[in-house]
């Protein structure tokens, strides 16, 4: 015989959702999406702003390096020219060689080209790669100051590169070197000292004319240039300080063009 028990459950019901509780909840939720936008844009502008000084410093490492390139381009234009001046001739490639290797700037020059290596595009270190590019060959000259007059011409190339000994840091230069020598009997006139004209008489000049220093031009009569005049040094309209002989002048004619002169 069994017997039945009534069972009895009570639920108490849950609290009523009021409308603070949900407007707390909403609030709550758009501070943690402002909060991880935030984190997100300033994630961001730091990866940027990393991203730009590592960008800026590797341009200035570049910067460095080209100098440091240029620096080895003018050591050797220089041994080129001193050797020009001391000798006279062009240098042939045995004095380029040296060169090349002789005049790679160091530190006993700056503290920074230690810094640095000269490498050639073949690989060789420590040498900047200098060549004789050409056989000389006699030419009449385009441009400059000389245009029109034929000169025996050697040409050089130079490529400078240089590496970075602790970046990955790499900057190379070139130029392209010509000696001229020009016939100096080309020219109607030459000094290689001061020139001084004073004529008299109507003088005219149908040719070139060059001064390897000082032009004191102060003729008592007409003086026509007809051709090209070209100094290294000065044009002066007047005597030479010291020549008092001659008390009055006038100005020359000159038919051509003599900006690359600096006239007094």
């Amino acid at each position: 015989m069994s017997a039945d028990k009534a069972h009895c459950h009570c639920f108490s019901p849950p609290p009523p959702v009021t409308r603070t509780n949900a407007i707390r909840g909403s609030v709550l939720v758009v501070a943690l999406m402002f909060t991880a936008i935030a984190c997100f844009v300033l994630g961001s502008v730091l990866i940027a702003a990393a991203n730009h000084a590592d960008l800026v410093d590797r341009q200035n490492e570049f910067i460095s390096a080209t100098y440091i390139a240029e620096a080895g381009q003018e050591r050797m234009y220089a041994a080129i020219n001193k050797h020009l001046k001391d000798t006279g001739q062009a240098p042939n490639q045995s004095h380029i060689d040296t060169f090349s290797t002789s005049e790679i700037p160091n530190a006993s020059d700056h503290a920074k080209f230690d810094k640095y290596t000269f490498i050639t595009p073949e690989g060789q270190e420590n040498k900047i790669k200098s060549l004789k590019s050409g056989s000389s060959v006699l030419q009449t000259l385009t441009s400059g100051p000389y245009a029109g007059l034929y000169a025996l011409i050697t040409p050089y190339q130079v490529v400078s590169r240089t590496r970075h000994n602790n970046k990955h840091v790499w900057a190379a230069v070139q130029c392209d070197v010509q000696i001229q020598h020009i016939p100096i009997f080309q020219f109607a006139i030459f000094y290689n000292m001061d020139m001084e004209i004073e004529n008299g008489p109507v003088m005219s000049v149908n040719g070139r004319v060059h001064g390897n220093a000082n032009g004191y031009y102060a003729p008592g009569s007409i003086l026509t240039f007809q051709d090209r005049v070209t100094l290294v040094q000065d044009l002066y309209h007047n005597p030479k300080p010291g020549d008092t002989h001659q008390t009055s002048w006038i100005t020359p004619t000159y038919n051509t063009d003599r900006s690359h002169i600096p006239a007094h």
